[in-house]
């Protein structure tokens, strides 16, 4: 009988060796799947041809996890493949037959002799009881002792299945549960190991660096509580919590776990999440997915420079600034508070006005209260909308331009909300190498503070928001703080054509960019600290085109 795995991979290397080793001794042979891994995945992958490997195929990275593409690949390939069984695989899987069975291929050909065609496997899921423990480096296989059995739904795993020569169905359960006509059901489990993180680096690693596909999530409501992660949600179970691998390998299944407890005590969705719903977005169905919030406007494309902290926000803004069309006015802090008003009307009108007036840069932007007032008065009806543009029209009038734009960091992580606002807008994701955002913090009491595991998740996780919430966009752009030093104007002209602004040489006479500060981690960032950050941030850093 020939038993085949499908294995999708991204990014595997930590588990992959293991996982193959152990397919290859059950008598499993493997068809692998690489979605666009850039560590050494891929070389791991060839060294296990013709040793139990019989097959690489490359499915390409749209740029964020894509469950769905990766699982209707899987149907189409056990279409085509010459197989009797199929087993729906991840790297991070430890697959057992129960007793008495000694392999996997035992177990599968007695279903098959007794005529079934598909089995369930119970998931028992390992995972360091602390954020000391690290199991990287080691056979964790053999050293993980702890786990909980995970079950959120009767047969959550029913993962292998017969090649009937009928299509199957991956795809509606996001691969936990096959589906197809004349299903019948093995009715002992199998057992899943399933070895979710190997430390804390690893969980920060894994899940703040992983961009999911936002129409699954708004869709089907997947990957809410993974695209919602962030870093004070991790917490691991304690030992008491868990249960110990028992000698005999038997598996104690009583109190089964609803939910993934090192990612919050339930499934979660944050308040941009929950936007993504209630803005009722129309998705469009093209191969490359990008849905917009609402119709192109008539006005003027504003720009909205976002970024990471110390990243070249500032220096941007001050570039677009000397157009003699356009002006940014200093971050205004005050757009966070009024994107959460809810009220209409007269009162919206006063509540937008006072957030305004009391916020702390005001006076640094030269208008009187008075006229600002009046002005907003004009506004008939009234919407939060015509409200912000009312405040920048004013601003930038003192300077007999036409044209205005915002900057702000933290606006990177409600591009969403932004958009919804303000449908003219044009993001700006300025982004640098994360471990120079790092040297530029130190010594400064800004968050995250000086610790480089919690630099490098903070600027891990903001770069992940960004580029989900990006996918509703309707008009996203990401540039490079080391391109606008060393290649300024190439890098200006783009940003000109993207917010529909004519080229100026103006942009150019404001400031001299030093090129002093691009790669300073590499002679002032200790070993120690670089491979810290590299640890966490590295998979990110390399996607984005920076040496690791």
């Amino acid at each position: 009988m020939r038993v085949v795995a499908l294995l999708t991979v991204r990014n595997e290397e930590r588990f992959l060796t293991r996982c193959l080793e152990h397919l290859y001794s059950q008598e499993i042979e493997t068809c692998l799947i690489d979605n666009g891994s850039d560590d050494k995945t891929l070389e791991i992958a060839e060294a296990y041809l013709n040793k139990g490997v019989f097959r690489i195929e490359h499915l390409p990275y749209p740029g964020y996890f894509e469950l769905s593409a990766i699982t209707s690949n899987e149907e189409k390939l056990a279409k085509e493949i010459d197989a009797d069984w199929f087993i729906h695989h991840d790297a991070d899987e430890i697959r057992q037959a129960p007793k008495p069975y000694r392999t996997l291929i035992e177990g599968i050909e007695d279903a098959d002799s007794q005529g079934y065609n598909a089995i369930n496997f119970d998931e028992f899921v390992f995972m360091p009881t602390s954020d000391d423990e690290s199991f990287e480096e080691k056979n964790y296989v053999e050293e993980m002792r702890y786990y909980y059995f995970y079950q959120p739904d009767i047969l959550y795993r029913l993962n292998a299945w017969k090649n009937l020569n009928i299509p199957v169905d991956l795809t509606s359960k996001g691969g936990h549960r096959v589906a197809f006509e004349g299903q019948r059901i093995f009715p002992v489990s199998f057992i899943l190991r399933h070895y979710v993180v190997l430390s804390r680096t690893h969980a920060l690693q894994k899940y703040l660096g992983r961009v999911h596909s936002m129409q699954e999530t708004v869709e089907r409501g997947w990957h809410r509580v993974s695209s919602s992660f962030s870093p004070e949600r991790l917490a691991f179970p304690s030992r008491e919590q868990m249960k110990l691998v028992s000698p005999d390998n038997t598996w104690d299944k009583s109190q089964p776990w609803l939910h993934q407890e090192f990612k919050g005590q339930r499934p979660f969705l944050t308040n941009q999440t929950t936007a993504y719903k209630d803005e009722q977005v129309h998705f469009h169905q093209e191969k490359n997915w990008k849905p917009k919030l609402f119709n192109e406007t008539s006005y003027p494309p504003i720009p909205i420079i976002v970024s990471v902290g110390h990243s070249g926000t500032t220096l941007l803004c001050l570039m677009l600034d000397a157009h003699p069309e356009l002006s940014i006015p200093a971050e205004t802090h005050f757009m966070s508070s009024l994107l959460q008003l809810k009220s209409e009307g007269d009162v919206l009108r006063h509540e937008l006005y006072n957030m305004v007036v009391n916020a702390a840069n005001w006076d640094k932007f030269n208008l009187s209260k008075e006229d600002f007032y009046n002005e907003l008065s004009t506004i008939n009806p009234f919407n939060l909308a015509d409200g912000l543009r009312c405040f920048y029209k004013m601003y930038v009038q003192q300077f007999k331009k036409p044209r205005y734009g915002d900057k702000i960091s933290q606006y990177l992580t409600q591009i969403s909300s932004i958009q919804a606002a303000l449908p003219e807008a044009h993001f700006i994701h300025i982004i640098r190498d994360g471990r120079d955002v790092a040297l530029s913090k130190r010594g400064l009491e800004v968050e995250p503070g000086n610790d480089i595991e919690a630099q490098a998740s903070d600027w891990l996780w903001r770069i992940r928001e960004a580029r989900q919430q990006a996918q509703f966009c309707s008009h996203y752009l990401e540039v490079h703080y080391e391109d606008l030093i060393t290649d300024t104007k190439s890098v200006l002209m783009k940003i000109c054509k993207f917010i529909d602004l004519p080229y100026s040489e103006n942009l150019l006479i404001q400031l001299s960019p030093d090129r002093t500060r691009i790669n300073r981690w590499q002679s002032e960032m200790s070993d120690r600290d670089q491979a810290k950050f590299e640890a966490i941030g590295g998979s990110m850093l390399r996607e984005l085109g920076y040496k690791t």
